[in-house]
């Protein structure tokens, strides 16, 4: 066999020493230092497995291992000593094409069923176990930060929105809940007619919404849903998922900031925008249930979301697959139709 260079590490330095592999007449390695030289059985040597072209360690008994790059010499030596095992699996799975695409549809295959099915469950699982004073610290303070960003001060009469909150007390008598639950009115002519739910259990709702409506039950059902956030403790969930998502794709992808990383990260996008519809249909959902179980028109619903979304509706095809939301056609056909079915997130 030829005679090869390699690198020696001693363990004591980070800096190697350059020398010369080859074998003797025995059969044992010879190692030619610059000031010495040193023969070793292969017995001797603990040998790194191959995996593709990665340099092999070759670990002496005295401490310290030899770096060798020519793969294929030293599996020709480990084979002429009858101590060649096999090539090692991961070595035999990347340099068979067939192997390496089979691998990569599994592992896409894992991953997708993993982001898409396993994280929610799981998710859902530690949120509900989770006290719901975690969801108070989420939420607290949002609202101040929102009024010096978006909001301002209701417009809203006094008595209008005392009657709005008694109707929301009523609600809150019929539902099982642990949030302490309270009502706000805020005008805001950059988000418009809109409600939302703190995690902390405040629901906001924008004159602009209370104006559209032409119905109270119309308002009521959008409590309804809002509830039903806060209820799945979606907040919490959302933060459980987008986090886990975040660290995994960051330790496949390494520098996220990248432009590999940035092409990386378009998977978790849609993965995170569906997380998203899913939360809101499982809302829907429950404002769909308080509805039917009060005797409640389940179409209320649907009239202030078609009104909500006048105009809307291409744009919402357009951007369905990244929108945060399911489109509104598709949310108000178990509204109009008073039955919920295969429609759960």
């Amino acid at each position: 066999m030829s005679t090869i260079e390699a690198l020696f590490y001693d363990g004591k330095s980070a800096r190697p020493e350059t020398v010369y592999l080859s074998v003797g007449d025995t059969g044992a390695l010879v190692v030619t230092h610059t000031h010495r030289s040193a023969h070793y059985k292969a017995e001797q040597l603990q040998v790194s497995a191959r995996v593709g072209n990665i340099p092999r360690q070759l670990a002496i008994p005295q401490g310290g291992q030899y770096e060798v790059e020519d793969n294929d010499w030293v599996d020709a030596w480990l084979a002429d000593k009858k101590l060649q095992k096999g090539a090692s699996l991961a070595y035999t799975l990347e340099s068979k094409f067939s192997y390496a695409a089979l691998a990569l549809i599994i592992t896409a295959a894992f991953t997708w069923v993993f982001f898409t099915q396993g994280l929610p469950v799981l998710s859902k699982h530690i949120a509900y176990n989770i006290p719901t004073e975690t969801d108070q610290m989420l939420g607290s303070h949002a609202l101040e930060s929102l009024d010096d960003w978006i909001f301002e001060p209701s417009d809203l009469e006094e008595d209008r929105q005392a009657q709005l909150r008694q109707g929301f007390e009523q609600m809150l008598a019929q539902i099982q809940h642990s949030h302490p639950y309270n009502l706000q009115f805020r005008a805001s002519p950059e988000i418009g007619a809109n409600a939302f739910a703190l995690p902390s259990g405040t629901i906001v709702m924008t004159d602009e919404l209370v104006a559209l409506a032409e119905d109270d039950r119309e308002l009521y059902a959008i409590l309804a849903h809002e509830i039903g956030h806060v209820q799945h403790r979606h907040s919490l969930r959302t933060v459980l998922q987008s986090s886990a998502v975040f660290i995994i794709v960051s330790l496949v992808a390494g520098d996220i900031g990248s432009s590999a990383g940035f092409l990386a990260a378009l998977p978790p996008i849609l993965i995170e925008s569906k997380y998203s519809r899913d939360f809101e249909t499982e809302a829907d959902k429950f404002a769909f249930d308080y509805l039917k179980q009060h005797g409640l028109e389940t179409q209320h619903f649907a009239n202030i979301m078609n009104r909500l979304s006048a105009g809307s509706e291409a744009a919402e095809a357009r951007f369905q697959y990244i929108s945060s939301h399911p489109q509104t056609k598709e949310r108000t056909v178990a509204f109009e139709q008073g039955e919920w079915k295969n429609i759960e997130p």
